[in-house]
């Protein structure tokens, strides 16, 4: 096997990690989002708006996660 392949195989598979780490983040944020729900919602004070704008960031950090897991997804699928 080249040195291009086992470069190329190296890349995959850095890939395929960051891709799992980042599916790792986006369960993280899954349950962070139901977490800080619930607390919210048995907090009476917690406001609409509160309930909003933690919702609002949440939902960023995830955008962020999908972003970065399709962008190195096209990597390896230009590498294959």
């Amino acid at each position: 096997m080249g040195s291009r392949a086992v470069s190329d195989t190296a890349a995959v598979e850095n890939g395929l990690q960051q891709i799992e780490r980042l599916n790792k983040k986006l369960i993280e944020a899954h349950y962070q989002i139901m977490d800080k729900l619930r607390k919210m919602i048995m907090t009476n004070g917690s406001t609409k708006q509160r309930l909003r704008t933690e919702i609002n960031a949440l939902e960023a950090a995830i955008d962020t996660y999908e972003e970065s897991k399709l962008f190195i997804t096209r990597i390896i699928e230009t590498l294959l």
